[in-house]
């Protein structure tokens, strides 16, 4: 399964692991254009649509009581305010996480990547038995 942890460590860290990339559109990182201390990265991972193949979101809660407070205020507030927009299909739902030092998988989307078709392909250097 792909995914990409996302958290602190003394700013904010992420990685993001790709299992069937789209070859004819290789993934590219580079700074951007205009401001280079920004960072661009893009990249596409084969996938299928639908629930079984959809974003599986897991959230740390914070170790700090007031920020979990914060936490969950703001995720029982984006509960509500999907419920209150479930017929506007669009609709962006929002909380706060706030971030956590030397916690670097606080945030994790994982999906499933489209299977790699089989490939029959010879190991180099393996002696071939006789």
């Amino acid at each position: 399964m792909a995914d990409a942890e996302i958290g602190g460590d003394t700013s904010v860290e992420w990685k993001i692991k790709a299992d069937h990339i789209r070859e004819s559109q290789p993934p590219t990182s580079k700074p951007d254009a205009v401001e280079r201390r920004r960072w661009r990265q893009h990249g596409i991972d084969e996938t299928d649509f639908g629930a079984k193949s959809g974003f599986f979101i897991t959230l740390k809660m914070p170790k700090d009581a007031s920020d979990r407070r914060t936490f969950v205020t703001t995720l029982c507030r984006a509960c509500a305010d999907a419920q209150a927009n479930i017929d506007n299909p669009g609709s962006r739902v929002h909380i706060t996480l706030p971030i956590e030092r030397k916690s670097p998988n606080q945030i994790l989307i994982s999906w499933k990547s489209k299977k790699l078709p089989n490939t029959k392909r010879g190991r180099k250097g393996t002696p071939k038995s006789r």
